[in-house]
């Protein structure tokens, strides 16, 4: 996800610390800062580091439904019940938009906000775009998520395996 030139070594090195403070700190939010400092001291923006790792939270959740979907289709597994959603969740919603649009109909504040977010979205953009419009970076993109993925489910899978558990590899990758 990022167009500047990165060490392999030094990648692999980041990504597997990234992993650790994974361990040490709420979910995903340690190997997130990692990223971002390491593309930082790597001569990337701000925004060209926050991009780049938000286009990777992003692509890898996607894959993770898609591969989810599938293998709980593979698994035949199926509910007659339906998860219900709070009531409460939808005065939220609507309390959020309605202070969005508040704030965003009050000129000065719509002015002061635009200033400050359309400078990192203007250099945002050529990133997503050129993600989005090369085949090859979006390839490797998706193969990365799919393959990223499937090891998680082969480590389980193994993990299972080891302790002489008869689960079949998608009722593993279901969990």
């Amino acid at each position: 996800y990022v167009r500047e030139r990165l060490s392999f070594i030094r990648t692999v090195l980041v990504q597997l610390a990234a992993s650790f403070a994974g361990f040490v700190t709420p979910p995903a939010v340690g190997g997130l800062a990692v990223n971002i400092r390491y593309l930082r001291k790597a001569k990337v923006s701000a925004a060209g580091a926050a991009t780049s790792v938000g286009m990777w939270q992003v692509v890898n959740a996607a894959a993770h439904i898609v591969l989810l979907i599938i293998f709980a289709t593979a698994t035949g597994v199926s509910s007659p019940h339906s998860v219900p959603i709070p009531g409460w969740t939808f005065i939220v919603i609507a309390g959020i938009a309605v202070l969005l649009l508040t704030t965003l109909g009050v000129p000065a504040t719509r002015h002061w906000l635009l200033a400050r977010l359309m400078p990192p979205l203007r250099e945002s953009l050529p990133r997503l775009l050129n993600l989005a419009t090369s085949p090859k970076k979006l390839a490797e993109a998706i193969i990365g998520a799919v393959a990223l993925n499937g090891a998680y489910i082969t480590a389980l899978w193994c993990a299972v395996h080891a302790f002489h558990g008869a689960v079949p590899y998608a009722s593993v990758a279901v969990v």
